[in-house]
């Protein structure tokens, strides 16, 4: 949804999702098999300033830049020695856009954008208050992604603030960086 605000200048509201491969870790010291996968999904809204440049008859270029705010949804699951724990962690973001794009008139109303947009986003604290275990019950309670133990370096594990407070440095708060750079290509049609 786009308001012109004179012949060059404009304001966008832009909303989005962001889809990413999941990422799994497993491995075994032969007493304990750890498997884990994390898969995070963006959800974006942002106001974005566009500004078309002086351009020929053929289109034009633009210009964008953007300020919004971002939440992520990262559905992670934990398999360890035969229990397995899953949870759907949440963050929210400030985050903001700068952008390049050509518009090409192909004639009779039709036009072809093709742009490119970068993207800065990343979240430090992901939580949830519920995580479901086919092993032993879980206390509901706010849990973190954190990132911990030195046998498995990388790896991910639900913890308490208070698990991750006294853990003495061995465990910190996960953080997941979304910036990114998108392509696109449209058509475009004038009424």
């Amino acid at each position: 949804v786009g308001f012109r605000l004179d012949g060059r200048n404009s304001l966008a509201l832009d909303l989005g999702t962001v889809f990413s491969l999941g990422v799994s870790v497993s491995g075994s010291d032969g007493v304990t098999t750890i498997g884990e996968g994390a898969t995070p999904t963006l959800l974006s809204s942002s106001l974005d300033y566009v500004l078309e440049l002086p351009s020929g008859p053929g289109g034009h270029t633009y210009l964008t830049a953007g300020a919004g705010w971002y939440h992520i949804l990262t559905s992670y699951g934990l398999f360890n020695n035969g229990s397995g724990y899953s949870g759907t962690f949440e963050a929210d973001s400030v985050g903001g856009t700068l952008g390049v794009g050509q518009v090409f008139d192909l004639g009779g109303g039709v036009g072809l954008d093709v742009s490119v947009k970068g993207r800065y986003a990343y979240f430090d604290k992901l939580k949830t208050r519920k995580i479901t275990s086919t092993g032993p019950p879980v206390a509901e309670d706010d849990y973190y992604l954190a990132t911990t133990d030195p046998l498995f370096p990388g790896s991910l594990f639900p913890l308490t603030a208070a698990d991750i407070d006294s853990s003495g440095g061995l465990a910190g708060y996960a953080s997941v960086d979304m910036s990114g750079i998108a392509a696109k290509v449209a058509l475009i049609f004038s009424l």
